[in-house]
């Protein structure tokens, strides 16, 4: 009965038991699940803010992007303003440009009537001519000071080196004479040829193609003489033959390289080996106008600078050089030498510094035709800063002592040793050949401003139009006339540069 009761009891008390654990274990289940989504809450809260965060960082580093790149496109677009700017400044300001005009002279219309015109090749075209032929011989980088005695003491290796120039123009002054010979910039060995054979003023635009020459379409001297009927025969510098193509009697000319500036022997070896020759009787007139071009000066000075004792070789070779084509040339030719420009003291020559625009100029005759209009110019001047002549002036001299017409776009005038007679008295004749190369420039200058679309102020006191008014005005005495006419050219070379300085176009 007992024991029956106590197995009721443990009946009776197990539900309750069960009951309170289940309850316990769902308060526990409660906690968990409360706990879980307590966690599950936190976390999706971080997770919004990290969100935001990254929205935000992101966001920053979009307008950080943002600022970057338009900072950098106006650095571009400034940069390419400052080019642009610079460009135009550099094109309308600095660079030198010039309308090329095409007309050509003849020799039968001289831009001026004059007696002394016999408008024939035969006797000279618009002057007496008073060589047959001549020998044009260049020395390229021959600077003026390389010509000029120097004491022993102060002498540098290219000093006392080339003596024949001075010596000769000092001992036979109605054989020879020297005179500094002014490039205009840039002196660039393809825009000096252009000048000198042109009379014109060279171009920075030109420049660039100093190693691409391009065949010269104006006016030249090299024209005129072919239009005479005339031949030309070349030894040296192959830049002349890009300039001026199929000019040159092939079977006696030779070109070489002219850009192997380390060979400092080559091309003048092949002029000299190559030039005597053509001088000897048995040649014959197989050429009225002989250049020679000579090239290891000019890379002696790129190679070691002037100042060193390959220079002074170079130097003496062409000292010797030149001495025999003096004793070579017969009484009918007229012998040149010249540098085409200078070098500064690296040797290096682009036209920033006197040195690179002072070369020498070196006329000689068998006959004695040269004279000096004062007595204190009888002797080569000391400096190139005294009595220079400019580079230009080559092209009327040579052209009114060969009997050709000067070309057409002429802007020098000729050198007054070359026409003023034995004397230096004949200033009749010096006065008619300063005449007619000024009349060219004359016609030139209208030409050039009727292209242009200038107007002329031919009223304003000091103008080209007045000075040549005043020169040919018919009144004036041979030897004011000649001072005239001298006026008159160097301001129109003045107004000819600063248009070119300030036109900015070019054909």
């Amino acid at each position: 009965m007992s024991q029956r009761g106590a197995d009721d009891g443990q009946d009776n008390t197990s539900p309750k038991s069960e009951y309170r654990a289940i309850a316990k274990q769902w308060e526990q289940a409660k906690r968990a699940k409360q706990t879980h989504e307590a966690e599950a809450g936190q976390h999706e809260r971080g997770g919004d803010a990290a969100e935001g965060r990254r929205r935000q960082l992101n966001e920053r580093r979009r307008k950080g992007y943002e600022r970057r790149w338009r900072w950098t496109v106006a650095f571009w677009l400034w940069l390419l303003a400052m080019h642009a700017g610079g460009i135009w400044l550099f094109t309308s300001g600095f660079l030198l440009t010039r309308l090329v005009l095409e007309d050509k002279s003849q020799c039968g219309l001289p831009p001026v009537d004059s007696p002394l015109a016999s408008r024939s090749v035969e006797h000279g075209c618009w002057h007496p001519k008073t060589f047959e032929r001549a020998v044009v011989v260049i020395i390229d980088a021959l600077r003026y000071d390389f010509t000029v005695p120097e004491e022993r003491s102060r002498a540098r290796h290219f000093h006392n080196a080339l003596p024949f120039l001075h010596e000769s123009a000092v001992a036979s002054p109605h054989n020879a004479f020297l005179r500094p010979f002014i490039a205009d910039p840039p002196t660039t060995t393809l825009q000096r040829l252009k000048g000198l054979t042109t009379g014109t003023l060279p171009t920075f635009i030109d420049a660039g193609s100093n190693f691409a020459g391009t065949a010269i379409d104006e006016d030249n001297l090299l024209l005129q003489l072919r239009r005479a009927g005339k031949k030309i025969a070349h030894l040296g510098d192959d830049t002349w033959w890009a300039l001026f193509p199929g000019y040159f009697e092939p079977n006696v000319s030779r070109a070489y390289d002219s850009f192997n500036v380390p060979d400092l022997h080559t091309v003048d070896n092949g002029v000299i080996d190559h030039i005597f020759p053509l001088l000897e009787p048995a040649a014959g007139r197989s050429w009225d106008l002989l250049i020679g071009h000579c090239l290891g000066v000019d890379h002696a000075g790129h190679r070691y600078g002037p100042d060193h004792a390959e220079m002074r070789a170079k130097l003496q070779q062409m000292d010797r050089f030149v001495r025999r084509l003096a004793a070579a040339v017969d009484d009918d030719t007229l012998l040149v030498v010249m540098g085409d420009h200078g070098m500064d003291s690296k040797g290096d020559h682009g036209g920033e510094s006197d040195d690179e625009v002072e070369a020498a100029l070196w006329m000689y005759s068998k006959r004695p035709v040269f004279g000096r209009t004062a007595p204190e110019h009888a002797a080569p001047p000391p400096t190139a800063k005294v009595r220079p002549v400019n580079q230009i002036d080559l092209v009327p001299t040579l052209a009114l002592l060969l009997g050709i017409a000067i070309p057409y776009n002429n802007l020098g005038r000729p050198i007054e040793e070359a026409f003023a007679g034995r004397d230096g008295r004949d200033w009749a004749n010096l006065a008619a050949a300063s005449r007619m190369a000024a009349a060219g420039i004359q016609r030139y200058q209208q030409s050039y401003f009727d292209a242009r679309g200038i107007a002329r102020r031919d009223a304003e006191p000091g103008s080209p139009a007045r000075l040549w008014a005043e020169a040919d005005g018919g009144a004036l005495p041979p030897r004011d006339a000649y001072d005239a006419y001298a006026r008159f050219q160097a301001e129109t070379l003045r107004v000819c540069k600063g248009l070119a300085r300030t036109t900015s176009t070019s054909s």
